[in-house]
């Protein structure tokens, strides 16, 4: 919202849409953003989705990172997902076991719209 202050927030969630690609070496600092986003907000959000639109592949330590963050939040009644996944992604997602923990494939969205759509059909 600080560089995109036209942008409507949506009640509940918590959009997440890193500039660049994550990998071994920004993973720590995307999953320590989203935290801090989460403890910013004056409620916590049920929902965060996070824009892979800039993810052409992911590796290990990218997913190892997604994995911990999803249980944290879980743990704490937030649902994660992914919106405009690349089909690189996806398969990475899902051999991994990623997109298990995440709770399967109707936590993925073709874009982000849809995703918000379905989290506010959800409450």
């Amino acid at each position: 919202m600080g560089r995109h202050p036209d942008d409507i927030p949506v009640p509940d969630v918590l959009i997440v849409r890193p500039d660049a690609q994550l990998y071994y070496a920004n993973a720590q600092t995307f999953k320590n953003i989203v935290r801090d986003m989460i403890a910013a907000a004056e409620e916590p959000p049920s929902a965060v989705i996070i824009d892979a639109s800039a993810q052409d592949e992911i590796d290990f330590t990218t997913i190892e990172m997604l994995i911990e963050l999803v249980k944290q939040l879980q743990a704490k009644g937030i649902e994660i997902y992914l919106a405009d996944v690349h089909a690189p992604v996806h398969e990475g997602t899902a051999r991994s076991g990623l997109l298990d923990a995440m709770g399967g494939r109707d936590h993925v969205f073709p874009t982000v719209d849809a995703a918000v759509n379905h989290v506010q059909s959800e409450t």
